[in-house]
This record gives structure tokens, sequence and C-alpha cells, in this order.
């Protein structure tokens, strides 16, 4: 289906040189997933993970770890959802918090993880005042019974564990929320995103040793301005015969280890494939030891893998010899520039006049900028569905729907359009009258 919607555009399959998907079983799959199925073909479209995709996946296990984090995220859901569920409810919100329209309880999304992150904010800078709000509503006679009650119910539920928990989920989530939007940058390449995720791995397997001893600190400074108890609910938990350990050793074993340890794995395993297919092209951009590459072979053995990816039978989009010979060319460019970033070191070869000179390292910087490192932007199109297939457009045809979402997408370039040719250059297609002079 996909190898006909390219034909049907006009574009050779045989130029494909890289296939990006969200992380879905169907469409990763090994076995019978279109990235390989695709890849039996056409073995040069090499598949890329999207990193923000496995982002997203990351965070949701995370917070489907075990059924403490379950029920903290349910929490957070309840306070929003009590708050949000009359008007008067929420005027008494916002009379507590003045930047409502940015520190107020969020909603949060099943299918945006950054909805977390929304969500977290106000409770971990806003706390206090959102405890002041239900307890203003508990107190009030002009509410129900049942909604004060309700009120009171979730004031009871807010307590020192639940304080930890937002601490630690507030500096986990702002720090993955800046790595997702580096990555969905529109200048975004492979080396960038490789960097990206290595530095929130590094940041998650840091903070599982240091950030215990930050979240309690910050949790007892938030609960003792609060006048909230600094107690966990179970004070002694028996582990094992002749052991014990106190509570707050439970907490961080069985909430915070537990959901730092599963974003960490998570983070190995759907990153393998990124990594792996960096390594490919890593000699492109690392030229710190690269006299030393060339000496000891690892130059030619790098170039030859990429060769191999870059290869159908006896077709190969590159070079060799030729690319060794060209990439000391480059390098010489490089080091003479001080080029970091593979768009600049594009970018130097063409404003030096050498695009003829190094063909074959042109083509390898070209293949890697282009590899689609996320597809969460070309994603975001899908919303542009909805605004324009309304109920007024019900029966719109597929053909036609797909040519506005086109117009709705690429506004940029459709605002540049001069409709007045179009519509006249149509009109006398469609003309029906007979000029005879």
């Amino acid at each position: 289906m996909a190898i006909n919607e390219l034909e049907s555009l006009g574009l050779d399959p045989e130029n494909l040189r890289g296939q990006g998907y969200d992380n879905g079983a169907n469409m990763k799959g090994k076995n019978i997933g279109v990235q390989n199925l695709i890849l039996e073909k056409y073995p040069r479209a090499f598949f890329v993970p999207c990193s923000n995709h496995s982002l997203n996946l990351v965070v949701n296990e995370a917070a489907a770890a075990s059924g403490a984090t379950v029920s903290f995220f349910s929490l957070v859901e309840e306070i929003y959802k009590f708050l949000s569920g009359s008007s008067n409810r929420w005027d008494i919100m916002k009379s507590h918090i003045t930047t409502a329209s940015t520190l107020a309880p969020k909603n949060l999304c099943t299918t945006r993880w950054s909805s977390r992150i929304a969500a977290m904010k106000p409770l971990r800078l806003n706390l206090g005042k959102i405890i002041a709000a239900l307890d203003e509503i508990e107190n009030s006679t002009a509410f129900k019974d049942k909604v004060r009650y309700e009120a009171g119910a979730i004031i009871d539920k807010i307590d020192y564990p639940f304080v930890c928990a937002v601490c630690m989920w507030y500096d986990v989530l702002s720090h993955v929320n800046i790595a997702s939007k580096a990555l969905q940058s529109i200048d975004s390449d492979l080396q960038a995103a490789v960097l990206c995720l290595g530095s929130t791995k590094f940041f998650l397997e840091e903070y599982r040793s240091t950030g215990p001893e930050k979240v309690f600190s910050e949790a007892t400074e938030i609960c003792e301005s609060m006048e909230i108890e600094v107690v966990f609910t179970n004070s002694r938990k028996r582990v094992a015969v002749g052991r014990e350990i106190n509570s707050e050793e439970s907490f961080q074993n069985d909430f915070i280890d537990v959901v730092l340890n599963v974003a960490i794995n998570a983070v190995e395993e759907r990153f393998v494939a990124l990594e792996k297919h960096n390594s490919t092209f890593s000699f492109l951009y690392k030229f710190d030891d690269f006299d030393q590459n060339r000496r000891n072979g690892n130059l030619l053995k790098s170039c030859k893998q990429l060769q191999v990816t870059l290869s159908k039978g006896e077709e190969c989009d590159i070079d060799v010899d030729e690319l060794i010979s060209e990439m000391t060319v480059v390098a010489e460019l490089v080091k003479h520039r001080h080029l970091v970033r593979v768009i600049d070191i594009l970018n130097g070869i063409k404003s030096s006049g050498m695009e003829n000179l190094v063909p074959n390292a042109v083509i390898a910087y070209r293949i890697f900028l282009t590899s689609p490192v996320s597809v969460a932007t070309a994603e975001r199109t899908f919303s542009k569905l909805k605004i324009t297939k309304n109920y007024l457009r019900n029966s719109m045809s597929q053909d036609r729907l797909n040519g506005l979402a086109t117009i709705s997408i690429e506004h940029e370039i459709a605002d540049s359009i001069q409709y007045e040719d179009i519509i006249d250059e149509f009109a006398a297609s469609k003309a029906r009258k007979v000029s005879f002079y």
C-alpha cells in the first residue's frame, strides 16, 4: 500500500534511503512489520525509529510501572476533574491562583505524554494554593454535602508520599520535556538526537543515585510550609526474617527506583537501533582522531560498513576508495573552519565550491541529514483533518480532502500563490461559450 502510494505520486521506491514510523509493533516489527517488508525489497531503505515516540513510550511505561504510580496519577486526574467539575469550584481555584492560565491544574491525556508535565507543574509550584481552594470548598455552605465531602477526601489523600512523588515526577518530566522539544526542532538530525537521548539516559542514571535525597528534602520543605505531617502511612515494612527497612527506604525502593529503572531500561531498549544506525555514519562528523583512524584502518572499516548499508546487489551509492580520499579533504576543511555539526560541514563544502571534488562525501552527508529522526512533526498534520473535514463537509470526497489538507498544511506556500491567475485559468478551461472572433 505504501509503495503503491509512492508510485502514484511519481516517486521511485528504489530511491528510498530511510524510513521512519512510530514504535508500534505493526510498523517497526522485525518480522512482519512495515519497515521489514519494505527493507526486504529495498535494502537501502534502512529503518530509523522515531525518537519522539520512543520518549512517549518511555514515559508511559514508567507511569504504569506499579500500582503506586497508577494510583498517583489517578489522584492527579481526580484533583483536576473535581476543580473543573463546575464553574463555581473553578472560580474559587482561580481566586487562589492568580496565574490560573498557566499554573492551574491540568488534565492528563493518554495520547500526549507532554500533558503529564503540564499537569505536574501546578502541583509542584502551587500545591499550597490548590489545597487552600479545596479547603474553602470543603468549608463553604454554598456547596452540597457530597461536594464538600469530596473536597475533604482529596485533601486527606495529599500526604507526604504524594508530595514526594510530585517532586520526583516534576524533575524527571521537566528534563524529558526539554529533550523532546530539542528532538522536535526543525534543525534536529541524527547526531543531535543521539546526543540528546544520551544525555537523557545519563540524567536518569544520575538521578537514580542522587535524586531520592533531593526529593525527600524538597518534599519535607513543602509539607512543613503547608503543615502536612512529614510521615509515611506505613511506618515499617517487614521484608525478610530478622530485617526491616524504614518507610523512607521502602518508598524509594517501591516507587522512585521502580519508575527510574523502568525508564532507563526502556531508553536502552528503544534507542539501540538509533545508536546502531548512528555508529554507521559517526565517522562523518567525528574528526578528533581522524589521522589515527586512517592509519590503523578504522576509517576504511567505517567506509566499508557504510557501503554495505547503501548497497543493493552490485549497486552502491558510494565508492569506498574515493570516499576515503574525499574524507581526508573534508577533515582539512573541518579543522580549518572549526566545524562541528553535520549540517555546517555540508554547508561548508557547498560554500567552498567543493561539491564536485567530494561527491561521495556529499551523498553520505545528505543521506545522514535526511534520516527520519522523528515523524512527530509530520503526524501533527493529522490534526488538520479535524479542521478541514467538519460536520459541514461530512460528504467530502477523499481527493478533495487530500487537496484541502495539503493547502492547510503547506499554508506558507499557499499564501504566496496568486489566486487571480488560477481563477482565470480555471474559468477559461470551464468556459462553455465559443468565441468566433
